[in-house]
């Protein structure tokens, strides 16, 4: 072969080449990334937002209207009828020393559990950890609930753990502690002269629990008034105004072991309350807690489609004594599950490949429109069958396990799982497609 033909193979060779590697740049400048989104558990709740009334039986305390006020129960405190509720003084060094009485009291009571020897049993520092970790555990608990009614008591239960461990293992010694119940003890004494110079005391005339906050709503309808009223009626109650009230007043209690949320519900809002007979309620600006509630009651203007609705509540806290006119989240469902982004489900025909263990070959079955998504599968596009009731905020949520009727009805191998890499979009999916 001459040099001439060589050269001319040689240049065919190395412009092929280079219209391969044009032709490369090309694709790889003008190559879309193949967007995808990571699929993640999560529990989401189907909920509602309204404008609610709260309505309580509850019996205004009057006081006497003379001296300086000190209550001695707090906020959400179960009473008992003709129980202390306030006293009255005729100066403030009175009341700041009733005051300061209650916290010593509260002090000293910690201390003489501390030097009780039917206490100091426990001398194992392991079951000590353990008790300190778990009265750490409910005092960090209080913050985030929103119900503060036992904050002091958790408090002086974790103190009071703390120190045991510290006497069993010598950082503290029981003399120091007997020391300070003494001083306490000997400040309580010089400072009960002064609290006791009160000029009145103020009792419950029933029991229940005690507020010392009040609006003027303490005389509301009772729930069998409210059945007779009418949505549009029952809507003015509603936006009704505060009334004043008493100087004299001192605080409320709260009888009965029902109270009531009133709230009047659009025609689209009634429809998916439709079935349900039991919610949790969460109050946002007020508490974290939820609050079950059952639906006691409800009634139509079939004009509008609006319906009222009378929830009963049994649980309370000072937050909860509180509140009156609300926004209430009512929260009709839970659904737990993984994450689906809607813009990734497809309907796809799908061929499925079935052994046959008779005739030892494989079929090919045809399946139309089955529901899914196409997936990252190593170098692999994959397509995943899902299964989906329930779609929120632009995401189905899909089952993690299957019944038996959906495990038949599965045809490809397997369903979506935690993690999966979700194909959001791309040109010409397939299953089985190589991923460039």
């Amino acid at each position: 072969m001459d040099s001439q033909k060589i050269r001319k193979i040689s240049a065919t060779f190395i412009g092929v080449l280079l219209l391969i590697y044009v032709a490369y740049q090309f694709h790889m400048a003008t190559k879309k990334g193949m967007e995808t989104e990571t699929v993640t558990y999560a529990s989401v709740e189907d909920s509602i937002q309204v404008k609610a009334l709260a309505l309580r039986e509850e019996t205004v305390i009057e006081g006497s209207g003379t001296g300086l006020l000190s209550y001695v129960v707090a906020d959400g405190t179960n009473v008992s009828k003709d129980s202390v509720i306030a006293q009255t003084y005729p100066n403030e060094a009175g009341a700041a020393a009733q005051t300061q009485l209650s916290r010593l009291d509260s002090e000293i009571s910690v201390l003489e559990k501390l030097l009780s020897p039917g206490d100091n049993y426990i001398s194992n520092p392991g079951l000590i950890g353990t008790q300190i970790y778990t009265a750490l555990d409910e005092l960090c608990q209080v913050v985030p609930s929103g119900d503060f009614s036992n904050l002091s008591t958790k408090r002086d239960t974790f103190h009071l753990a703390l120190s045991r461990k510290n006497i069993i293992a010598g950082f503290e010694k029981t003399e120091d502690y007997s020391t300070r119940l003494d001083t306490l003890k000997s400040e309580r004494e010089t400072l009960s002269a002064t609290a006791e110079n009160k000029t009145n005391e103020i009792t419950s005339p029933v029991a229940g629990y005690f507020s010392n906050e009040f609006d003027g709503f303490q005389n509301q309808p009772s729930l069998e008034e409210i059945k007779s009223l009418s949505v549009e009626e029952i809507k003015a109650l509603m936006e009704k105004e505060k009334k004043s009230v008493s100087e004299n007043t001192v605080g409320k209690v709260i009888t009965g072991f029902n109270w009531y949320f009133v709230a009047v519900l659009s025609k689209e809002e009634t429809l998916k309350m439709q079935g349900l007979q039991n919610v949790d309620i969460q109050i946002p600006f007020s508490t974290t807690e939820k609050i079950p509630a059952e639906i006691v009651y409800k009634t139509k203007n079939s004009a509008t489609g609006e319906t009222a609705f009378v929830f009963a509540c049994d649980n309370m806290s000072p937050e909860i004594a509180k509140i009156r006119n609300e926004t209430i989240k009512i929260t009709l469902a839970t659904y737990q599950g993984l994450l689906v982004n809607e813009r990734s489900i497809l309907f796809e025909d799908y061929e499925e490949k079935r052994y046959n263990k008779e005739t030892d070959t494989t079929e090919s079955i045809m399946h139309e429109k089955v529901k899914g998504v196409y997936i990252k599968n190593g170098a692999k596009v994959k397509f995943v069958q899902i299964f989906s009731d329930k779609t929120m905020n632009g995401y189905a949520i899909c089952k993690t396990t299957l019944s038996e009727e959906e495990e038949n009805l599965l045809v490809t191998g397997s369903t979506i799982r935690l993690y999966d890499e979700v194909i959001m979009g791309g040109t010409d999916l397939y299953d089985g497609k190589l991923i460039l």
